[in-house]
């Protein structure tokens, strides 16, 4: 039995997302009409990886279509160096489910409370009124 691996640039979603796993020709999803490019982030050390790659992504996407950087981050720090780097949005992944699996709703409600108050304690950090205000040259490398 021969295993076929499936191409993402071929995926029927009607909604147009593509999930890539590793960097791909971007001109060709924006031929594709694909409509948003979901990039699996599944730890730290592919996050900071991806976090170096992202400017690139970014530069080569030239804001045709959003691009959202899915799972991995834990804190509203990550948050904020994803979309300083020019992520459109941050999915956050195992936070809110562990939330549901230990209070339910209130703790979906309690992790999402926690990660927007990191996020905005972030963003005053380094001195972002607004999300539109997050750049690139605020983000450093330690």
């Amino acid at each position: 039995m021969t295993a076929a691996i499936a191409d993402p640039l071929q995926g029927s979603d009607p909604l147009g997302i593509v999930r890539i796993p590793s960097f791909v020709n971007f001109d060709t999803l924006v031929q594709r009409n694909k409509a948003v490019i979901s990039i699996p982030n599944v730890d730290a050390g592919v996050r900071k990886d991806f976090l170096d790659a992202l400017p690139e992504i970014v530069e080569a996407v030239h804001g045709r279509m959003p691009i959202l950087v899915d799972s991995g981050f834990r804190r509203g720090t990550d948050i904020v160096k994803a979309l300083a780097m020019g992520a459109s949005a941050v999915c956050i992944g195992r936070p809110y489910i562990w939330g549901l699996g230990a209070f339910g709703q209130a703790g979906v409600e309690r992790v999402l409370e926690l990660m927007r108050v990191e996020l905005y304690g972030a963003m005053q950090q380094v001195g972002a009124p607004t999300i539109r205000h997050l750049v690139p040259a605020m983000v450093r490398r330690a």
